[in-house]
């Protein structure tokens, strides 16, 4: 579990405009063709994983890195580091499975972890699949040859391509130079406020000087840097895999705890940024889209008072306000007004929406409790996508949402009335 930020309400509602948008055909308006780009765009992004491109100079451990995230000796390692090679993407897969990508060409896809063969074929990019938690929010992509003029080129557009955030590993034994600083300039703004130090080859330090060379490495280094940690990889693999007697303790010992959380951690801060990015454009332009996309909704009738005895005054006009629409709601269900489920739904969101905009409604009370206003437009959000749902329960969760935010209105109604009444000997006096 990395603890990354899902979007299943934003996937739900954008997936549920790019079908009613659909449904249209090619009669789209220039503004719906270009809500459906925009929502396409963000289903896409929303349900990708977090890329972490982890790069720095030949020898400092990339590869060794990425092997240690995902438990397996994927990636080929050498001293001294391995010759330049295409950015290696490792992904999440049911199955093993590899893809050599071209820019000018069609991709060529091979069962299984066949990365040798891959690479025969000079591709621009390799893909390996293979089954891991991990890479279920957070794909990690192997950068090399950032520190070869031959090769940086083709090194730096992978990066900007394939990359949310990096992981700049630097070994104990060097310092930030002035070729990583030349590397490190050519950086988008971005992806330099979304890095992180990893601080390698610590196991060739005494364990009690790695924190100080990690400070000092990272004093060195350009202040943008989210954190610097030091890992010892070696350690950490022997507490994985090895006959180690305390294997846990040795785990957080090597850093690699601490590593891995701190990329969880700046990868779940990129995701969240991107739902809430995300959510604003729902709120401000698919929402009210949908709205205007709803089915065709029943000719409204004259609504029949309920029989019966008045209803005592509510001391809260809002919360009276609320009862009313109910009463109304309700009379229309039972005088056979509302025909079929679809229409309840269809009426309970007239009910909502209207409240919400009514100043004498829900206003009221959010002023007093911003957060009311907010479960108020995730319910109105919710009864418009239930207007494209079929089945006999719609009408049924429809009224389960209303008797939920009753008891919501009822709540705050009662401790806005009690708070004022405890204030007001405060005011006289």
């Amino acid at each position: 579990m990395t603890g990354i930020p899902k979007a299943e309400r934003e996937h739900d509602i954008l997936a549920r405009l790019l079908a009613a948008l659909e449904t249209k055909g090619s009669a789209l308006s220039a503004e719906e063709s270009a809500a459906r780009d925009q929502a396409a765009a963000w289903l896409v992004r929303l349900k990708a994983p977090v890329r972490i491109a982890v790069a720095g100079p030949a020898g400092a451990g990339k590869s060794s890195l990425i092997n240690l995230f995902v438990s397996d000796d994927i990636l080929p390692t050498a001293p001294g580091g391995a010759p330049a090679a295409p950015a290696v993407i490792l992904r999440h897969a049911a199955t093993p499975e590899t893809t050599a990508s071209w820019r000018d060409r069609p991709d060529r896809r091979f069962a299984g972890l066949r990365l040798a063969r891959a690479l025969a074929d000079n591709p621009d990019t390799v893909a390996l699949g293979l089954e891991s938690d991990l890479l279920e929010d957070m794909t990690f992509v192997d950068i090399s040859g950032l520190d070869d003029p031959a090769t940086r080129g083709d090194a730096f557009s992978a990066l900007t391509r394939h990359a949310d955030m990096v992981v700049w590993c630097l070994p104990a034994t060097g310092g930030w130079s002035a070729n990583e600083q030349a590397v490190w300039d050519t950086l988008p703004t971005a992806l330099q406020r979304r890095s992180l130090l990893a601080v390698t080859h610590t196991d060739s330090l005494a364990r009690g000087t790695r924190d100080a060379t990690a400070s000092r490495l990272a004093e060195g280094a350009p202040s943008q840097i989210v954190a610097s940690l030091p890992v010892a990889t070696p350690e950490a693999w022997d507490a994985l895999f090895g006959d180690v007697t305390d294997a846990e303790r040795q785990w957080t010992a090597s850093g690699a705890e601490a590593l891995i959380v701190a990329i969880a951690d700046l990868a779940g801060t990129i995701r969240q940024s991107e739902i809430d990015k995300a959510a604003a454009d729902i709120r401000k332009t698919f929402t009210p889209l949908l709205d205007s996309l709803a089915p065709a909704r029943p000719a409204a009738a004259p609504v029949t008072p309920l029989r019966g005895p008045a209803p005592r005054p509510e001391a809260n006009p809002a919360l009276a306000n609320w009862k009313h629409r109910l009463a109304a709601l309700h009379s229309a269900a039972t005088d056979g007004t509302l025909a079929d489920e679809s229409a309840l739904v269809v009426a309970s969101y007239d009910t909502v929406a209207e409240f919400i905009d009514d100043p004498a409604g829900l206003p009221l009370l959010s002023a007093a409790r911003p957060w009311l206003m907010t479960e108020f437009e995730a319910a109105r959000d919710l009864l418009v996508l239930m207007q494209y749902e079929t089945g006999t329960q719609t009408g049924r969760t429809a009224a389960r949402v209303l008797v939920q935010l009753s008891d919501l209105l009822s709540w705050v109604a009662d401790e806005v009335d009690r708070t004022a009444c405890d204030e007001r000997p405060r005011q006289r006096a």
